[in-house]
């Protein structure tokens, strides 16, 4: 049997780094609210995998109904709820009690048709939380891993049969109901590089249209938000446009 390929340079490992820096605080913590219960918390554990990124830096909770307001009145339940939590000394190890950034995950499409995503915006704004929206969902993010050019896309299955075309993914088996499966998403994060320099030349095509242009995203700030916190080692390893 083949051994497992290591990612991480000398003094860097996914169970070294837990044992020996759970009990510290990172750089800086993140607390990421999604709208999806699956695909979305999947990528980013991904992502933190492939990075080994601090067991305390990112912090998730899936929820909100696809309605951005909901997702910042969510966040601000976690975030009271864990510093309650603090106050009692009941973290468990790999949690926080406040966090330096909170950023709101969330699909256009479904607030758009409820006329939601104004007011998502503006509630999110007002609680100091950042925004990391994909127009029309989440698998045009997806799909900038492989293809850096889309048609405007009206409905999520649009953006969905986009990431069939260009992926490995058979034609006709993504669900967003079920969301990607682990062993995709693992695939697909080391090519996040790639994803992160098609998102800006989406975002140069894009210069001077209203929000959300169709399509769109900006899941590119928080994943540069994460990168930021990585020693330099990891940054060297995994460089960022």
């Amino acid at each position: 049997m083949s051994k497992k390929r290591s990612y991480f340079p000398p003094g860097f490992g996914g169970d070294a780094i837990s044992r020996r820096d759970a009990g510290r605080r990172p750089s800086k913590s993140i607390l990421i609210v999604t709208e999806g219960q699956n695909t979305e918390p999947m990528y980013f554990r991904a992502l933190a995998g492939l990075w080994n990124v601090h067991p305390k830096l990112i912090q998730l909770a899936p929820g909100g109904e696809g309605i951005p307001a909901n997702l910042v009145g969510l966040a601000k339940a976690e975030i009271k709820d864990l510093a309650k939590k603090a106050k009692k000394d009941k973290l468990a190890y790999n949690q926080l009690g406040r966090f330096d950034e909170v950023w709101i995950v969330f699909d256009t499409e479904h607030a758009q048709r409820q006329g939601r995503l104004d007011d998502g915006v503006a509630a999110a704004d007002q609680a100091g939380f950042h925004i990391a929206h994909s127009a029309p969902c989440f698998e045009f993010w997806l799909a900038l891993h492989y293809a850096n050019n889309a048609p405007p896309m009206n409905t999520c299955n649009e953006a969905i049969r986009l990431l069939e075309r260009v992926s490995p993914i058979p034609a006709g088996s993504y669900s967003k109901s079920q969301g990607a499966t682990r062993e995709f998403l693992e695939g697909l994060v080391p090519r996040v590089t790639t994803a992160m320099q098609n998102a800006k030349v989406v975002e140069q095509n894009q210069q001077g249209e209203a929000f959300p242009a169709n399509p769109s995203t900006t899941v590119q700030n928080l994943v540069a938000s994460i990168h930021e916190t990585l020693p330099q080692p990891m940054k060297d390893l995994f460089p960022l446009p």
